[in-house]
This record gives structure tokens, C-alpha cells and sequence, in this order.
């Protein structure tokens, strides 16, 4: 116990946090640059853009990790200092093009990430030959360190915010909520990142006598991971044999649960390498016949996203399950071999991964040349890409629903990446050029053309399109009206006794009674026959919808900026209205 307490004392603490420094300098001072510009954001300093401000956090928090793996790497292969610091910064120009290169390169995080943090795993042991026990023992240390530094590191970001909201209830002290931002910048870009290097060991050879697993790990592996493993797998197999069966297309989703399941396969086989073969049956099933079993899912999902691509090109996501495929054949067929060892499995995917990041081979590259292309050949098809020209469809001239909705939605996907398209960067422009609507992804999803069930749902953010109210020649003005399905009237007092009362009804009209009087009645049936119609999608209206009723001396002015509603048996039925209000004396 007083082993245990030693260890983490405060002075030993303090040393382990000043040794670690020293080892790792260069990840030390990504830290701290990178706590330095969260400061900065959090308090909007003017100076510096928020978004170049959340680049420069990128950017370091991507530089720890790699002159984490450097200096690994460098200890493990004896590299001299100047040596070692000067490959790092060589290597570290490539995180500031992933961060740098363009607007929309964030989303390659989602892949660089990943592939530092799996380096630093097999950092030590990059070479022909390890033990696979002396691997297992190193990233024991490492992600034992991770978890304990990021738990402890979050309970003081914790323990210090509750006792500043203490003083600041109890001694009624002002206190800027900026600063319990500080803190949990400081915890989670110093405080956390540092300690969990203090448990990277600085040796990485180990004895077999060293590799075990505590009882509590054991436990878990063997009663909860590898039965589920199990269980997944069984299930996997049977909807195989129904597919078989019945000669049925696979679903859409099938590659994603196979990427899930056979990732938790692996993961149980890597935690639970010092158990094999004196784990429980369950774990005994999974030592012997996880591989084997591997090979008919991945030929599985090989055929599912590539039945998937073959009809709507690369995407990000379909680039990273094909990719999964290449990895998980990749694995199954080396391990069945006998040719692999336990660092090959997070070595091979961090190539993988980083080859998605950046070049002509990325997710981004391919998915952008895949969508593009086939934009471009189903508007060449028919007419609407004419020597390098956008043309747009004639009067007279009748494009399906079904081409619409192909275009439309790969459009959808070309101009949300931000690729430019024929000097085309904006899809209001490109659709007001080819001279029929957008169709939005709800009317996709369910077909809804003048009046098929399906639901329809329009907004205009006025905030977006910085449009101002016209409240000229108003007498009263209601800025924010909401009605639901589930709400009946809605009062306000509107001047003297006098109170304005709305109503809907069923058939798509709300009726505005001024001081128990006569009755105004504002018709959305019109306008929702008009978005179903159109299939305006939610962003692509830029001015909001303005429906008005007129009675005695009252004229009542609605601006709608939110209509959603469902089409069923035929019949429209508004659901929900969020809008603002202009009452005008006649």
C-alpha cells in the first residue's frame, strides 16, 4: 500500500511531471501552444480569427502526437538528438498542410488522428522482428497511462471549476465564466497530455513473466467481451445463410456492422493476449477460429460496398469501409499464414490510414473525382453539359423525377465538400442555371411530388441569410410564434383590454381572433402544396414564406421562417409553424 501511495504522491508526481518535460520537449511545447490559442478563443481575442485560432489547436494537438512517436522512435532506434529533432520537424510540415491546406480539409482528422495515436503504439518496434509480448507490455503502460491521466486530469478541471463556483456563490465574487474555460483548457491540453507521457516506458524490452492481465481485465475478457464477440459473429453468420437462402441483395448497413463487429473481434484478441489459451471457452473459441471465421464476412462486405460504389460512387465513408475490407482481408490472411505478428495489427491500419489522409489516394481526392464524374456524366447525358457549359433544361422539355433526384443529390454532396464544379461553387446558382428545382433530401427519401405521404419541412434562418425585418407601416409586432400539432390556442395581449388569440385547425389554416371579434383566417395551404410541389429543401429558399389575412380593421401578416408536416392519405397536414407577426389597422 505505501508502494502504491508512493506512486502517487504529490513530490513524486512533480518529479515524474518535470522528467517527462525533459524526455519529451517537443511534445511539452505543443502543449503549451496549443493551451496558449484555446486562451485565445475562449477569449475572443480579435486579433486572430476563430478559425485560424482552431487550426493552430490542430495543428499542435496533431504535433504531440507526432514528436510523441519521434521520440519513441528515436530512444527505440538510438537516434542522436539533433538527428531526431530534425526528421520530426521535417515530418511535422505535412500536419500543417492537413490543417492549412483549405477550407474543408478537417474532416482528415478523422483519419490522421487515429493513425498518430496507432503509431505510437508500435513506435518501438518498428523492425523485422519483436516479441509480441514485449508489445503488449509497452501499450499496457500506455494506455494505462492514458486512462489514469485523462480521469485524473478531468477530476481536477472538476474539482478546481466547482470550488471557483463555491467563491463565487458563496463571497458573491464576480468571476468571468471565461475562466472555468481556462481551466479545462489547461487540464486537457497540459495537465493530461504530460502525465499520460509519464507512463511511456523508456525501456521496450520486455520478459514474458511481465506480460499478464489483471484479475479485473481477465474477468472482463473472459465473461463479457468474448461472448459478445461470439454472439456478433452468430448473428453475422446467420443473416449470411438467410442472404444465401433467399438470394437476397445485402442491406445498405450490412458493411458498417461488420466494420463494428470484427474491430471488437480484434480488440478483444489484442487485449487478451497474454490469456490465450488459458482463457474460457468462449475466449479459447475466439483464439482459435476468429481469423478463419474473418474471411467470409469481409468477402461479405467486400460485396456490399462494392455494390454500394458501383451505384453511387466513393464517399468518405464508403472510401473507409472498402479500405476496412483491404485491412481486415489483409489481417485474416497474414494471421492464418502465420506471417504476422500482434504489432501488425495497428501497424497496418495506421498505413492505411495515413495514406487516406493526404495525396491522390486520400478519402477526400477520391471521393471528390468519384462524385464529381458522376456529375458530370448523367448532365452530359442529358443534354445539360455542353462543351464545358452548364446548359439548363428547356421549357419544353421534360426531365424525369428520377434524373432530378440523381442530380440533386449528388450535387448535394459536391457542393457541401466545397468542390468547385464548372466555375460553380454555390448550388442556388448552379440549379438556377439548369432551370428546375433542387429536390430536397427528404423529398428524396420518401418521393413526395404534389401530394405522396412523405413529410416536407422548410426553414429560413434569418440569421444566415442576414435579412432584416420590413416592419414599416406596422402597428404591432409579435417576433416569435410557434404552434404544434399538440398545441391548441396561443394568447397575447396585444393593446388596452384587447387580446389576439391564434388557432389552427386541421386543414392548414391558423385563425387570429383580435378582442372576440371577427375571425382572420391565414391560409398555408397554398404554400404547403407550393414546398411539397417544388421539394424545397431547407436551405434553399432564401426569403421567408409570408401569408396574410384581412377582416374589419385588422390585416394580419404572418412571415413563416420553420413549416414541417407529413403528407398522408394525400392529404398535408402542418405539423409545426414557427413565424413572426405584423398586425397592421386597416
Amino acid at each position: 500500500m505505501g508502494t502504491f501511495l508512493q506512486r502517487f504522491s504529490l513530490s513524486n508526481n512533480l518529479q515524474a511531471f518535470q522528467d517527462t518535460v525533459k524526455r519529451f520537449p517537443l511534445c511539452a511545447i505543443c502543449c503549451v501552444f496549443a493551451f496558449i490559442f484555446a486562451f485565445l478563443e475562449i477569449h475572443d481575442v480579435s486579433f486572430v480569427k476563430e478559425e485560424t485560432l482552431g487550426r493552430l489547436i490542430l495543428t499542435f494537438a496533431l504535433g504531440f502526437f507526432w514528436f510523441g512517436f519521434m521520440q519513441i522512435l528515436s530512444e527505440s532506434k538510438k537516434i542522436n538528438s539533433v538527428k531526431h529533432i530534425a526528421l520530426a520537424l521535417v515530418g511535422f510540415v505535412p500536419l500543417l498542410f492537413i490543417t492549412f491546406g483549405s477550407t474543408d480539409e478537417f474532416f482528415r482528422l478523422f483519419f490522421i488522428v487515429p493513425a498518430l495515436m496507432l503509431l505510437i503504439m508500435v513506435a518501438p518496434y518498428i523492425k523485422l522482428w519483436s516479441s509480441d509480448e514485449s508489445f503488449w507490455v509497452f501499450n499496457r503502460h500506455v494506455w494505462f497511462g492514458v486512462a489514469v491521466a485523462y480521469v485524473a486530469s478531468m477530476l481536477l478541471a472538476g474539482g478546481a471549476s466547482a470550488a471557483l463556483a463555491a467563491i463565487k456563490y458563496l463571497f458573491d465574487v464576480k468571476v468571468p465564466h471565461e475562466f472555468f474555460g481556462d481551466i479545462f483548457a489547461f487540464c486537457g491540453f497540459i495537465v493530461g497530455p504530460i502525465y499520460a507521457l509519464s507512463f511511456v516506458p523508456s525501456k521496450f524490452e520486455f520478459k514474458d513473466t511481465e506480460c499478464h492481465t489483471p484479475p479485473q481485465v481477465n474477468f472482463i475478457v473472459n465473461w463479457i467481451f468474448a461472448p459478445l464477440v461470439i454472439t456478433y459473429m452468430a448473428i453475422l453468420y446467420a443473416y449470411f445463410i438467410k442472404i444465401g437462402v433467399n438470394w437476397e441483395i445485402p442491406k445498405g448497413q450490412l458493411s458498417y456492422m461488420i466494420v463494428g463487429f470484427l474491430g471488437a473481434g480484434l480488440a478483444t484478441y489484442m487485449v487478451a493476449w497474454p490469456l490465450h489459451g488459458k482463457g474460457g471457452k468462449a475466449l479459447s473459441l475466439i483464439t482459435k477460429y476468429f481469423f478463419p471465421a474473418m474471411i467470409i464476412p469481409v468477402v461479405m462486405q467486400a460485396v456490399s460496398i462494392g455494390m454500394r460504389i458501383e451505384q453511387y460512387g466513393f464517399t468518405e465513408k464508403r472510401y473507409a469501409v472498402a479500405m476496412a475490407v483491404i485491412w481486415f482481408g489483409f489481417i485474416a490472411g497474414g494471421f492464418l499464414l502465420k506471417k504476422l505478428q500482434l504489432k501488425h495489427i495497428p501497424l497496418s491500419l495506421a498505413v492505411l490510414l495515413l495514406l487516406a489522409s493526404v495525396g491522390p489516394w486520400s478519402a477526400r481526392d477520391v471521393s471528390e473525382a468519384s462524385q464529381v464524374g458522376r456529375l458530370e456524366s448523367v448532365l452530359e447525358e442529358h443534354g445539360l453539359l455542353v462543351d464545358g457549359q452548364i446548359v439548363g433544361v428547356e421549357k419544353d422539355s421534360k426531365l424525369s423525377r428520377d434524373i432530378q433526384v440523381n442530380i440533386s443529390g449528388i450535387a448535394d454532396y459536391v457542393f457541401a465538400h466545397k468542390h468547385e464544379f464548372y466555375g460553380y461553387e454555390d448550388k442556388y446558382e448552379f440549379f438556377k442555371v439548369l432551370n428546375f428545382n433542387h429536390i430536397s433530401k427528404w423529398a428524396r427519401k420518401v418521393g413526395a411530388v404534389d401530394g405522396d405521404t412523405g413529410n416536407f419541412n422548410f426553414h429560413f434562418n434569418r440569421i444566415k441569410n442576414e435579412t432584416a425585418l420590413d416592419m414599416r407601416n406596422t402597428d404591432f409586432y409579435l417576433p416569435h410564434l410557434y404552434f404544434h400539432s399538440s398545441k391548441t390556442d396561443v394568447t397575447f395581449k396585444l393593446y388596452g383590454d384587447k387580446d389576439i388569440v391564434f388557432s389552427p385547425t386541421s386543414d392548414n389554416k391558423i385563425i387570429a381572433r383580435i378582442g372576440g371579434g371577427s375571425e382572420i383566417t391565414i391560409d398555408f395551404n397554398g404554400v404547403v402544396k407550393r414546398l411539397i410541389k417544388n421539394s424545397i429543401s431547407v436551405d434553399m429558399e432564401r426569403e421567408p414564406v409570408i401569408v396574410m389575412g384581412k377582416s374589419g380593421r385588422y390585416e394580419v401578416i404572418m412571415s413563416a421562417y420553420n413549416i414541417s408536416g407529413k403528407v398522408v392519405d394525400d392529404k398535408p397536414e402542418i405539423t409545426s409553424i414557427a413565424a413572426s407577426v405584423f398586425i397592421k389597422l386597416r
